[in-house]
């Protein structure tokens, strides 16, 4: 028979034509009916996607209602502007801590009056109390130069989401950037 056979099945499947009932697949493909069936495959049809569902025709109506989960292309802007303002808080709070501790205990300030003067520090607005001691104005000094940076480094942490989801919706690419 030689290839004459899977030639012709092969035109057939091509064509979309069916073979005959009364002719044997495995021998016209010389036992192996998957490869020639394979190939002649187009590709979409030969990777099956399990993130897309098949949509149910008239015959077949769905069973579940159609409310599903949010768009996928939505979730992680969200996640990350959350993941984004969670990192810019905790940094903060940690920063006003040691603001708090360090007048507190360095500065000699009540409890409340660190807290006021680290937050007004941390805040870029300026220090409220007078600080008695030289120790107490290195540190205020300290703290004012590692507040700034925090200040800009929670500012760039916060609008990161936001300037990233702006480059995809331009569509500009890393390429693109050099």
């Amino acid at each position: 028979m030689g290839l004459r056979a899977p030639r012709a099945a092969l035109g057939a499947l091509r064509a979309g034509l069916r073979l005959p009932a009364t002719s044997s697949k495995t021998s016209l493909f010389n036992g192996y009916p998957w490869r020639v069936a394979f190939r002649t495959m187009p590709l979409a049809s030969r990777i099956p996607s399990p993130n897309i569902r098949r949509k149910p025709t008239m015959a077949e109506p769905s069973s579940k209602p159609s409310a599903g989960p949010q768009p996928r292309a939505q979730r992680p802007f969200y996640h990350r502007l959350l993941r984004a303002l969670a990192l810019a808080g905790g940094l903060i709070g940690c920063s006003l801590g040691i603001g708090v501790l360090g007048y507190h205990f360095i500065g000699g300030l009540k409890w409340v009056d660190a807290l006021l003067d680290a937050s007004m520090i941390l805040s870029g607005m300026g220090p409220v109390n007078p600080l008695a001691t030289n120790a107490a104005k290195v540190f205020a000094s300290a703290y004012a130069l590692f507040s700034g940076l925090i200040l800009i480094s929670t500012t760039g942490i916060v609008l990161s989401p936001v300037f990233h989801r702006v480059l995809h919706k331009f569509h500009v690419e890393e390429r693109d950037l050099k």
